[in-house]
């Protein structure tokens, strides 16, 4: 069997996070070559059975330019590779191959980007690219899960809402969580170079309309009117530039600028550090599918505090607290109750880390390549 992974899509975090995971396997059995187009900036390990194809940056960069590129090239990329199945991670399947030269060629869609389907969140875009964007990968989402021959599934919350969005007419649905490797994450001794020697609360995201970063900073701000209250707080990640611009505004005004620290975007050494010396780790997103860094703060081996909206307490269950990531006030009184509480927050990363083990990375790559071979 021979697949070709359309990956062009995969430009961030999460994404590419994916893609490596997949393809991070010893041995693909039943597969005889897998095909991956990609960018520059997406590594992979090197393997025999795996053959890059470098597509430019001036075509990925354009979900527009994309969409052409991909209907007038696909076609020949199967034909000419003889390949049987044609698999997009990203979720958007623009070119539906059918038969190609009388041959019938399976797709698969991996869907992952729950925001075009809450339209609260898109909302809050305003009238931006942004939003325009979000409502038109809405149309394309339902379209491609109607048309793939086997969707993948990383939550059940994503699997639910997607057959409301499809009313039930999608062929083949596998439902497998995120996976990844607990062993990278622990409790460090050794400080992240982007961080001072101080104790810190972190919350790792993109900053981002739906990731209620605001809500976040007001909160800290509430707890730093208490003098006793000697942490910073960190925020890692890359930004949309408008929303960073109102958090900028907003640290500025709550007159906290020295306590909170931007890092930009972190590689994942020293991600690992900044997980594993948090006091507490945060993730306050308000719409998600199978966060990696939901299942990264887990596996650090200290304490997180998370959204308690759908799919997070599917995944963490009993091990961490949750908090309405709406409502600055919710998220300060439940710091505080961790910070109350030694006990607790031992024993909630203790429970968390040992959960996470059941989001095996091994285990979710080879439940994947099954899926997709048996098609």
């Amino acid at each position: 069997m021979k697949i070709l992974i359309n990956a062009v899509s995969a430009r961030l975090g999460g994404g590419q996070t994916y893609i490596r995971n997949l393809l991070s396997l010893d041995r693909y059995e039943g597969v005889e070559a897998i095909y991956i187009l990609k960018s520059e900036g997406l590594l992979i390990t090197k393997h025999k059975q795996v053959f890059e194809i470098l597509v430019k940056d001036a075509i990925v960069k354009s979900p527009f330019i994309r969409a052409f590129w991909e209907n007038i090239s696909i076609p020949n990329y199967i034909s000419e590779l003889d390949i049987d199945v044609y698999f997009c991670p990203g979720g958007s399947l623009n070119y539906v191959p059918g038969k190609i030269k009388g041959k019938e060629i399976k797709s698969v869609i991996t869907f992952q980007n729950m925001l075009p389907l809450d339209y609260i969140q898109v909302l809050k875009y305003g009238i931006s690219k942004m939003r325009l964007r979000n409502i038109i990968l809405k149309y394309v989402f339902r379209k491609s899960m109607k048309a793939a021959d086997l969707v993948i599934f990383l939550s059940e919350f994503a699997m639910v809402q997607a057959q409301l969005l499809c009313k039930g007419r999608i062929k083949k649905k596998v439902l497998i969580p995120h996976g990844i490797e607990v062993t990278d994450y622990k409790a460090h001794k050794e400080m992240p170079v982007c961080c001072p020697d101080t104790p810190y609360l972190l919350y790792v995201s993109t900053l981002d309309v739906y990731k209620s970063q605001k809500e976040v900073v007001i909160a800290f701000a509430k707890l730093k009117e208490e003098k006793l209250f000697q942490y910073k707080l960190v925020l890692a990640g890359e930004s949309y530039l408008p929303y960073k611009k109102e958090v900028d505004k907003l640290i500025n005004t709550l007159g906290i600028s020295d306590d909170v620290i931007m890092t930009g975007h972190v590689n994942k050494k020293e991600l690992e550090k900044l997980y594993g010396n948090a006091a507490i780790n945060i993730f306050a997103s308000q719409t998600e599918n199978c966060p990696f860094i939901l299942l990264e703060a887990m596996a650090s081996g200290r304490p997180v505090l998370s959204s308690n909206m759908s799919p997070m307490p599917e995944i963490a269950g009993d091990t961490v607290l949750y908090f309405d990531p709406r409502d600055s006030d919710d998220l300060a009184n439940s710091i505080n109750k961790y910070l109350e509480n030694p006990e607790l927050m031992e024993e909630n990363a203790r429970k968390a880390r040992m959960k996470v083990s059941d989001f095996s990375l091994k285990h979710a790559a080879l439940k994947t390549w099954k899926a997709i071979t048996s098609i």
